[in-house]
């Protein structure tokens, strides 16, 4: 079987998901969800997804990169229901925020 994901005009995605549930005591089942897509495309593009979801803390987040070779600009997004606190991060890699 040929592998064409090291093609330069070749797309690829490749997607993981891992779920944890628990229903130990009276209350509400916990759930932890963790996912992660990456899609590649033609000359060393690359588009990221991580989300993570914990019930049991309250914590949820998303993070989206978009990567061309070696420069890449990432922003994370989180949350926690239980208290309401926000927090949002831009990460710049080998690239500067007016160059996006």
């Amino acid at each position: 079987m040929e592998r064409m994901s090291g093609s330069p005009n070749c797309q690829t995605f490749s997607s993981s998901t891992v779920i944890s549930y628990s229903s130990l005591d009276a209350g509400a089942p916990k759930v932890y969800q963790q996912t992660s897509q990456t899609t590649t495309g033609p000359g060393g593009i690359r588009e990221t997804r991580q989300s993570m979801r914990d019930s049991e803390s309250g914590l949820e987040r998303l993070a989206i990169g978009h990567h061309i070779g070696e420069r890449a600009h990432i922003m994370e997004r989180s949350r926690n229901r239980r208290t309401g606190d926000r927090e949002e991060r831009q990460d710049f890699i080998n690239l500067d925020e007016s160059e996006y």
